[in-house]
């Protein structure tokens, strides 16, 4: 489970700290940050996945010209790093962590720009892992983030692979077959599961499956209609849908905008329904939306609120920087600054 995500210099996010709890909703106002947050972490996902060329490559979210962040001037800065915490999904007999064995890991992705290239600064892209020692001693080891064929790069990527911003977009190349693909594979239990989350967010759905012939691809069927592919139907149709096969078939969510092109009341409903099929934390979503922010914090759902402001400091130009604080009432112990109150995170996203 992810704990914690550290982002310095990457879009626009300067330098935000975020702690993460299972199942954590980030809010925001459009333009705070929220989808950069997210970028950032299938940008480690996918480098570790097929290394950092491909990863940028991939997708026009990651364009040199737009990938660090920019000064108030328009300066875009050199280096950017991406820092995630969290506990391994399984214990380790080669680097023995907690109570349960799992380690604690660290990885860091950090990204220079010269010229008009980005690449990899390899000396401090690294995973690291907590662990004991035979003495029960702390041992930390400490690997590249290139040296993909170990064991602690495996549980590495088992940390955060799943977390991929266009994997519930049904839309995006590729995307339609590795779903089918999922549900070719599913148990008949998790199939039944899936068919009854489906049901409830798709109005006169019946059944889920994969279609047949040489490009497989979901499809649904509807009472009265017949079988349609999942293209056919709405947006957040499609993109609820996705999200719950994948987490159906035991992946990990990362959903932007949950209310995108639907109610705030279907948001809600796909966002318990995902809580409920991603257990242990693999489960992370934004909302801009102050009628779901309301219910989530109603509900006591983890929320972390994202505020951007434009600071002076130092003598230095101006800069756009984010910050994030949990969404709860002020303990008497804290500062005004620690945390926001769940009624000005609502009036802010009412505007």
């Amino acid at each position: 489970m992810i704990t914690s995500v550290h982002v310095s210099g990457f879009k626009s996010l300067l330098d935000l700290r975020l702690d993460l709890q299972p199942h954590t909703v980030v809010t925001g106002r459009s333009g705070s940050g929220k989808t950069h947050l997210l970028e950032a972490v299938t940008l480690v996902q996918r480098t570790l996945a097929w290394g950092i060329d491909e990863a940028l490559g991939y997708s026009t979210r990651y364009a040199p010209a737009t990938l660090l962040h920019r000064t108030s001037s328009g300066h875009q800065i050199e280096t950017a790093g991406i820092r995630i915490e969290g506990t391994a999904s399984r214990p380790s007999d080669a680097f023995p962590g907690g109570p349960d064995g799992s380690p604690n890991l660290t990885i860091q992705l950090v990204i220079r720009r010269t010229g008009h290239t980005i690449s990899l600064d390899r000396q401090y892209s690294t995973i690291t892992a907590q662990h004991h020692g035979p003495g029960g001693q702390p041992a930390p080891t400490t690997i590249s983030l290139e040296d993909t064929d170990t064991p602690l790069a495996k549980l590495a990527f088992d940390l955060v692979s799943g977390f991929d911003l266009d994997a519930a977009d049904p839309d995006v190349p590729g995307n339609s077959l590795g779903l089918a693909n999922r549900l070719h594979w599913m148990s008949g239990h998790d199939h039944t599961v899936l068919r009854a989350h489906v049901a409830a967010l798709v109005a006169d759905a019946m059944d889920i499956r994969a279609s047949e012939g040489p490009v497989s691809h979901p499809e649904i069927l509807i009472r009265n209609v017949g079988w349609l592919p999942l293209a056919a139907l709405s947006r957040f149709e499609r993109t609820a849908t996705a999200a719950l096969i994948i987490g159906a078939a035991d992946g990990s969510v990362c959903v932007d905008d949950l209310a995108a092109s639907g109610s705030p009341e279907r948001a809600l409903a796909l966002h318990h329904r995902l809580s409920h099929l991603c257990a242990g934390g693999r489960y992370l979503a934004t909302t801009s939306s102050a009628h779901v922010a309301s219910e989530l914090v109603s509900a006591q759902t983890p929320l972390v609120h994202l505020d951007a402001a434009t600071r002076v400091g130092g003598g230095l130009e101006a800069a756009r920087s984010v910050h994030a604080r949990p969404v709860r009432e002020r303990q008497p112990t804290e500062d005004c600054g620690d945390v926001a109150s769940p009624r000005a995170v609502v009036r802010t996203l009412s505007r």
